[in-house]
Formats: structure tokens, sequence, C-alpha cells
């Protein structure tokens, strides 16, 4: 269980941090039309990061535990190893159905990473969770500096 714990924290580092860039890419901030693209990007990043942090390490490690655990309790009582992946799968997506075209992408991406991660069958160590934590919170305190300095 603790493996597990620390391969989803991982997940939800890198899911973090990801879905948060390719959203800023793809949806910067349009408020301020004098600001440039890449400083648009910027903005929309550092905000997004203030909304995906938590929801992606409270409702999206919960979610991902109870989807996991429902497909592997389907997997017992079906004898079928791969109804687990299929069952997991669903229920990511229904529960990142919640807020349609801004969560589901996070949730198909969450899983992917956790699927990744779990095939490589490695052995994770709390340095790896916690290092993998503080990856979202640098990137937000980067976004937050280049923020900073546009001002002055």
């Amino acid at each position: 269980m603790r493996i597990i714990f620390k391969r989803k924290l991982i997940a939800a580092s890198f899911t973090c941090s990801l879905y948060t860039i390719l959203l800023g890419l793809l949806v910067p901030d349009l408020i301020d039309s004098e600001a440039t693209y890449f400083q648009s990007v910027i903005t929309s990043i550092s905000i997004y990061f203030l909304y995906t942090i938590p929801a992606i390490f409270v409702y999206g490690l919960f979610t991902s535990f109870v989807s996991d655990n429902i497909g592997e309790l389907f997997a017992r009582k079906t004898g079928e190893n791969s109804f687990a992946w299929n069952i997991s799968l669903l229920l990511h997506l229904l529960f990142g159905s919640v807020l349609l075209f801004i969560s589901l992408p996070a949730a198909l991406l969450f899983y992917l990473i956790d699927r990744l991660l779990r095939k490589k069958d490695s052995f994770f160590t709390w340095t790896h969770s916690l290092l993998s934590i503080a990856m979202p919170i640098f990137l937000w305190l980067l976004t937050m500096v280049n923020e900073w300095f546009s001002i002055f």
C-alpha cells in the first residue's frame, strides 16, 4: 500500500505539472490584450497552478485510489487482470467528468502517467515522492517570479 501511495504521489505531481503547462499553452489568459503570448501563458500557468495543485492532490489522489481498488476487486471476482485496467480507466473518466472539458483531460493524463509508472515496476522511495511534490511547487514559484519581474 505504501508503494502505491508513493507512486500515486509521483503521478499526481507529474500530472499537475504537465496538465497545467498544457492548459496554459492551449488556453492562455486573454484578459490582458497588451500582453504577449508568452506573458499570457506564464500568467495563466501561475493562476491554473492555484487550482490544479489542490484538485489533483486531494480529489485526484482519492478517486484514483478508489478507481484502482474497485478495478482490482472486479478483477479478482472475474479472474481477469485486464478487466481491472478497463474498470479503473472508466472510473477515472467518470470521476474526471465533474468539470467535463477542464477535469476530464487531467483524469486521463493521471491515469496514463500512473499506468506508465506502474509498468516501470520501480520501487519508489519517499525521497522520490517528496522531490516530485516539489516539482509543481517549484514551477509555480518560477512563474510567480517571472510575474513579479514583469511588473517592474
